[in-house]
């Protein structure tokens, strides 16, 4: 009996994740479209000479508001060597140029303690010291300082832990520029300018 009740929950359990992956899917596919919208006006303002090619990089146009980013210092966190390098250049893009790279939780940790950082950019699941742990100790260190989580997974009990245990906010990868920014902001309590 109890397995029959087991094998009838397994469906309805996959069914429930699929459905929150297709949720996902969906808004991964909205902020596409926002960061094409995005693109599509910076190209128009290309076209019409009022942006140029020598437009300095530590300026970002987000609609018809102008935002500086270079004083912004970050922490990134990941063991992906990937990961880190396409964050990398969304924060460069961004006009973010002064940004740490650890390899691993316990460097970042050790870059954390011996530098100022305004927010730090944390990879949930990594070799040496997983991103939980990693929180936590920035928490207990510098409780001051904003520590967005980033995942490849999309899980509602895994952003709840990570925003309890002091997490200013929990991205998911791929991270695009339209949702990086806004989200920047909102962890450091202030507008890029």
């Amino acid at each position: 009996m109890e397995k029959r009740k087991d094998t009838e929950e397994k469906p309805l359990l996959i069914i429930e994740q699929l459905c929150e992956m297709m949720g996902e899917r969906e808004r991964e596919l909205a902020d596409a479209q926002e960061e094409i919208t995005l693109l599509k006006e910076r190209l128009a303002r290309f076209e019409t000479g009022e942006l140029s090619v020598d437009t300095p990089r530590s300026r970002v146009e987000l609609g018809s508001k102008e935002v500086r980013c270079s004083n912004l210092k970050v922490l990134l966190v990941d063991d992906s060597q990937l990961a880190r390098l396409s964050m990398k250049e969304l924060l460069d893009d961004l006009g973010i140029l002064d940004v740490t790279e650890a390899d691993c939780g316990e460097a970042g940790l050790k870059w954390f303690k011996l530098k100022h950082f305004d927010v730090v950019l944390l990879d949930f699941e990594m070799k040496g010291g997983d991103g939980r742990w990693v929180l936590g100790q920035c928490k207990k260190h510098k409780p001051d300082v904003p520590v967005v989580m980033v995942s490849g997974v999309l899980n509602r009990s895994m952003i709840l832990e990570c925003l309890q245990a002091g997490a200013a906010d929990f991205l998911v990868k791929p991270v695009m520029a339209s949702v990086l920014l806004p989200r920047l902001e909102k962890a450091i309590g202030a507008k890029l300018v």
